[in-house]
């Protein structure tokens, strides 16, 4: 609990940068511009009022109001992500916490715990699903980025970004490996 609370204190510290009304660009004149020779009289007496009306006025600037969905939105958003991680964070300390009944239960009347209760069994063909899944998910990301790439007009080092697709490709060949020689060793025995 005490993290989530961290967090959420991160995140509106996060949104306070983004305030509600922002001040508008506004041209600043200051006295080297007045005292700098002018060739015209009038254009003297131009800058001169501008200055003193800057003055009067200084502490009344223009605001630009930001609408507050600008700032609900962020908000709302980390708020959001924060809601969920707690959610997900409650279901599972709940389910540990029905498992820890049930273990107790079962060690009081002295009945045998199954092993499958304690920890998940692993499915015969786990590799190979996570081999072929990685698999194709790379052989997508590689011809995502070498159509788009090569269809429009790249520098010559941008073409290579479908290499990228490699990398779940290749996790995915080695999981396919370590299938087969799971396979193998069964078969062996």
């Amino acid at each position: 609990m005490r993290k989530l609370s961290t967090i959420v204190a991160l995140g509106l510290l996060m949104a306070l940068p983004m305030t509600q009304t922002a001040w508008a660009d506004e041209t600043v004149i200051d006295e080297e511009t007045v005292a700098s020779p002018a060739t015209d009289t009038v254009e003297k007496e131009a800058v001169k009022e501008m200055v003193t009306s800057e003055i009067e006025n200084e502490g009344h600037r223009d605001r630009i109001e930001v609408p507050a969905v600008a700032i609900a939105v962020p908000v709302a958003s980390f708020i959001t992500m924060i809601a969920l991680v707690f959610v997900i964070m409650f279901y599972r300390s709940r389910k540990n916490g029905q498992l820890h009944q049930t273990l107790q239960a079962m060690i009081e009347k002295g009945a045998d715990i199954p092993p499958d209760l304690i920890t998940k069994p692993i499915p015969k063909n786990a590799d190979l699903r996570k081999g072929l899944i990685l698999l194709a998910t790379g052989i997508g990301i590689s011809l995502c980025f070498y159509i788009m790439l090569n269809q429009a007009h790249t520098a010559a080092e941008e073409k290579y970004v479908w290499s990228l697709g490699l990398i779940p490709g290749m996790i995915g060949v080695g999981y396919l490996l370590m299938w087969l020689i799971g396979k193998d060793k069964k078969n062996e025995e």
